[in-house]
């Protein structure tokens, strides 16, 4: 038992390192992508008393009222704001806060999955090592999404869920229904893929009568849908919630808010697999190796029930997007820990036999925890050393590779350029921000409109906003153009690709 407790110290340690250099060391920079500076924008505005919660406020000339998603992850961030402060750790506190509150409840459901298996109950440290090691999870907990925060409610009605089939309370059922409520109001009516969970169970396990299964279910629906009617009697909550429907839901569906104007139905297929393709590839390796071994008899009936019911879950918050013509990578991410779960579960007893074969001295032993304390630590220093480096939201392939920068230099020389022009871009901003007071309107060629990324932080920065339609006294444009007047004159300002005039 000593040796037993002793490896999973060991393991625990690896994974905290693991997680220090995967969220940590891609966190704390100043750049995220496009959506991700959205939304803090917004929640500043929020802390300002720019806007309100119901009438959220993006910049004065882009979405000055904001209907594009609900309300509820926007009033979250905004109270760190508003008690700790708006700098820049402070979002990052909160994006790498979603990321550990999801690890825990991945731990609970595992403990909870095992409670009556004090052995494999020891190996929580097991799924959450397979969660932090997909690429996608590093970028989208280092880039501020709603998923971040609509993924933890879900995950929670799903260990309540799981507290159930234990416990046999309708409370825990109405726990669930009222997190996949905060859920959808977090992210959407997608946030609605728990409410399968006691069907899938009822079928996989047969422990509850079909009775229940059909009530709870009832229940996690009905409570949902009955909070969001008590709200749409409030005229600002049902005014938020049309115009989201009106302007978000219907045209989604519709297809007239796609990427880069390409139908993507089926991408949600392809990044599954793309992104859960290190879970397959471990989970056949182990148990190509149990059975070399003639250790699959250590797969009981339990362990299949278990990692079925989690796999069917994860496909059950991914496969329906295909109704969607409008899909995008941060759609997987509150599906991944099911994943992890449902893998973690079947090799598992694999993995045990593994283990139970190695032999630990005790001077190894401690000398291999010394060894791996040492890298937690200098990770941690480490990452907070990087708090000033900038990483392209533009380009999420370049974003999900871990290996060093002159490696990835190497290999996408054209990321690495718009990586060195984004910090550029910052670096123009901060130096023009700091010289003009809060909530300032600048003027802006046509060419530069649609460049949202120029709106995102200057508005998430510094409250500044763009305008196209009309010549203020400041004029923006990029270096070499001239504004339309002669009446500018340049502002000496150290900058790179930005010039400021001003009459």
């Amino acid at each position: 038992m000593k040796k037993i407790l002793s490896n999973h110290f060991l393991f625990w340690l690896l994974t905290l390192i693991v997680f220090s250099l995967v969220f940590l060391a891609t966190s704390l920079k100043e750049g995220m992508v496009l959506d991700g500076v959205v939304y803090s924008a917004i929640s500043r505005n929020l802390a300002r008393s720019v806007g309100s919660f119901w009438i959220p406020c993006y910049t004065a000339t882009v979405h000055p009222t904001f209907f594009e998603h609900p309300p509820l992850v926007f009033g979250i961030q905004s109270l760190f704001f508003k008690v700790l402060g708006e700098s820049l750790p402070i979002e990052r506190f909160y994006t790498i806060l979603t990321a550990l509150i999801t690890g825990v409840l991945i731990v609970v459901i595992w403990r909870m999955i095992f409670q009556n298996d004090l052995k494999l109950r020891k190996y929580s440290w097991l799924p959450l090592l397979l969660w932090l090691i997909l690429p996608i999870n590093a970028w989208a907990y280092s880039n501020n999404l709603l998923e971040n925060t609509m993924g933890i409610f879900t995950l929670a009605a799903i260990a309540l869920m799981v507290k159930d089939l234990k416990k046999h309370s309708y409370l825990f059922a109405i726990g669930s229904g009222v997190m996949i409520f905060l859920a959808v109001f977090s992210k959407g009516p997608a946030s609605f893929f728990p409410s399968a969970f006691y069907l899938l169970a009822w079928i996989i396990f047969r422990e509850m009568s079909g009775r229940r299964a059909l009530v709870n279910s009832l229940l996690i629906v009905f409570i949902p849908l009955v909070l969001f009617f008590i709200l749409f009697l409030y005229p600002p909550a049902r005014e938020n919630f049309s115009r989201y429907i009106s302007y978000q839901i219907i045209p989604s569906l519709k297809g007239d808010l796609l990427f880069e104007g390409k139908t993507r139905r089926f991408f949600i297929l392809n990044i599954l697999f793309i992104y859960t393709l290190p879970l397959t590839v471990i989970s056949a390796a182990l148990l190509f190796y149990g059975a070399i071994r003639k250790r699959l008899y250590l797969l009981h009936s339990d362990i299949f029930q278990w990692s079925g019911l989690f796999i069917l879950i994860g496909f059950s918050a991914s496969l329906p997007m295909i109704i969607s013509p409008k899909q995008n990578y941060n759609y997987l991410i509150p599906a991944l820990p099911y994943f992890t779960l449902g893998f973690g579960v079947v090799i598992v007893p694999i993995i045990d036999s593994l283990l139970s074969r190695i032999r630990w001295r005790e001077r190894v032993l401690r000398m291999t925890a010394v060894g791996l304390g040492m890298i937690l630590l200098i990770s941690l220093i480490y990452s907070v050393c990087r708090i000033n480096e900038v990483k392209s939201p533009l380009l999420i392939n370049y974003k999900y590779s871990i290996v060093p920068k002159r490696i990835r230099e190497w290999v996408f020389p054209y990321a690495a350029g718009r990586d060195r022009q984004e910090k550029f871009l910052i670096s123009d901003i901060r130096a023009i921000g700091k010289l003009l007071p809060q909530g300032m309107i600048i003027s802006i060629p046509e060419a530069l409109w649609e460049r949202w990324n120029y709106h995102a932080y200057f508005a998430r920065f510094y409250n500044i906003s763009l305008d196209k339609d009309n010549l203020r006294r400041l004029y923006l444009c990029e270096k070499g153009d001239r504004p339309p007047s002669e009446k500018y004159r340049l502002v000496d300002l150290p900058s790179h690709m930005l010039d400021l005039y001003w009459h």
